[in-house]
């Protein structure tokens, strides 16, 4: 249970990095699965998609965003916020 929490914490990480870096329009399971590395077929039996796999990372940072200083959340608020424009604008796009 313990690996594949350490999984999980570990593809929530990578998603934001491959987001930041490459933008959400170019972010793919292949690119984020590389980053950890694991197969990116445990991507879709645990998230069920890259959208998937999204929005568990928004909810998390959202659970850190909660409990961090305020000078963090500033920090944390503003990329929080080019993500989900980026997210939003990908979806109306």
């Amino acid at each position: 249970m313990a690996l594949k929490e350490n999984y999980r914490e570990l593809l929530l990480d990578a998603v934001v990095r491959v987001a930041a870096r490459d933008g959400l329009d170019r972010t793919t399971t292949k690119l984020i699965a590389a980053e950890v590395p694991c197969n990116e077929v445990y991507i879709y039996r645990n998230f069920g998609s890259k959208d998937g796999l999204l929005q568990a990372a928004f909810n998390r940072t959202d659970m850190r965003f909660v409990q961090t200083s305020v000078f963090f959340r500033i920090i944390y608020g503003l990329s929080y916020f080019i993500i989900i424009f980026s997210f939003i604008k990908r979806i109306y796009a």
